[in-house]
């Protein structure tokens, strides 16, 4: 049991104020994690906003874990597939990053390495590092999301070759063009700024581009 300590010292959870100013969300859901019975998927809740578990608790905060989802005991699935599904429905941006992922036709093996990737990054960053029971679920999740079909946009070959490009990471847009075998003309400009617009890539200074999902805060 954690001692209590005055509202100018403390956090507020579950009606107690508690000696949690100067951690991050994540140490104090360790923390509480027991006494509060809080699951690994639920949201950071900060004075009534969400916020990702890397944020830093100041003093008179109000703080509290809410999960999104319920699972139905006793039906025909087996405990990931229940939470994996659940959790899909409560976080539509999951099935937007899917989307991104099939843009851009890559083979299935690159595109589930990619897809597994974004889906472990969003889930570190919104409920903190998984355990080995939590992998399977994210497995299960990317699973899933790989079987949705969704339509692929028709990617030309210059398109392609400047996604290969910036697999080997942020560049400028004159140095992806050399990379990818290209003068850095107007339609390569125009290129970029297609796939930009589609958010299959980013740019961001002063890295410059970027493929969404590798570099994406």
């Amino acid at each position: 049991m954690i001692a209590q300590v005055t509202r100018s010292e403390g956090v507020l959870f579950e009606g107690q104020w508690l000696p949690l100013a100067g951690l991050s969300v994540f140490q104090a859901k360790v923390l509480l994690q027991d006494t509060g019975n809080i699951s690994y998927f639920a949201d950071a809740i900060l004075n009534g906003r969400s916020v990702p578990v890397a944020h830093l608790l100041g003093r008179a905060d109000r703080l509290e874990f809410v999960q999104r989802f319920g699972v139905k005991a006793g039906d025909n699935r087996t405990i990931k597939e229940a939470i994996s599904e659940a959790i899909l429905i409560a976080y539509p941006e999951l099935l937007e990053m899917a989307d991104k992922v099939k843009t851009l036709n890559l083979p299935t093996d690159r595109s589930l390495d990619l897809m597994a990737g974004m889906v472990a990054e969003w889930a570190e960053k919104r409920f903190g590092p998984p355990g080995k029971s939590v992998l399977t679920v994210l497995a299960e999740i990317v699973d899933r999301l790989e079987r949705i079909e969704s339509p692929r946009i028709p990617m030309s070959q210059k398109e392609i070759e400047i996604l290969e490009a910036l697999e080997e990471g942020p560049m400028i847009g004159e140095e992806l063009a050399i990379k990818a075998g290209y003068e850095y003309d107007g339609h390569m400009k125009g290129v970029l700024a297609s796939l930009v617009k589609r958010r299959v890539i980013g740019n961001k200074r002063p890295g410059g581009y970027f493929l969404v999902g590798k570099q994406e805060s």
